[in-house]
């Protein structure tokens, strides 16, 4: 029997800069660019978000338009 994938409580915050991303057409290129985040960064952060430091997120958010509220419902609390 396959193992069954635990609920991260990061998935909805991931989703939400992912589905933005693609909202506004941009690559992981795009996005460092735009954020000064480091690519290598930005990959590691996709991988482990509960790493993201607020600024990480203020820029990411500003990047891709995500409004304030709608980052804030995301994050796990």
């Amino acid at each position: 029997m396959p193992k069954a994938r635990r609920p991260n409580p990061y998935d909805k915050l991931t989703a939400l800069i992912a589905g933005a991303k693609a909202v506004q057409r941009m690559t992981m290129d795009d996005v460092s660019a735009s954020t000064g985040i480091s690519r290598s960064r930005l990959f590691y952060r996709k991988n482990s978000p509960q790493d993201y430091t607020l600024d990480e997120l203020g820029s990411i958010a500003r990047a891709l338009h995500i409004p304030r509220e709608q980052l804030l419902e995301a994050m796990p609390w």
